[in-house]
């Protein structure tokens, strides 16, 4: 299996994920954009986006996404990977994620 493959990379070195939790607060809220194919979920996110403190809901659990962001933000399982995207996409307390 290609290391892109696997959605968590255990034996990543905890140095990334440590320097977000030291540098970045968590967030104290969280919401969710469910969505279907074709239903403007895309200017919805970039509404929330723009406005500067409704975080920036992105399609961040989604497979084809996940391998690639786990492995940049250091996370080596699914806790490790909620807990660093609620510090870095953390808008002022508020996080948001995409779900279709």
């Amino acid at each position: 299996m290609h290391r892109r493959d696997k959605l968590f990379d255990p034996s990543q070195a905890p140095e990334t994920l440590e320097r977000i939790r030291a540098s970045e607060p968590e967030a104290r809220q969280d919401f969710v954009i469910f969505f279907t194919a074709r239903s403007g979920s895309s200017w919805l996110t970039e509404v929330c986006e723009n406005t500067g403190f409704l975080s920036r809901p992105d399609e961040c659990f989604n497979p084809e996404f996940m391998p690639e962001m786990t492995q940049v933000l250091g996370a080596r399982n699914m806790d490790e990977y909620v807990e660093v995207l609620r510090r870095r996409r953390n808008t002022k307390g508020l996080f948001g994620c995409e779900a279709t």
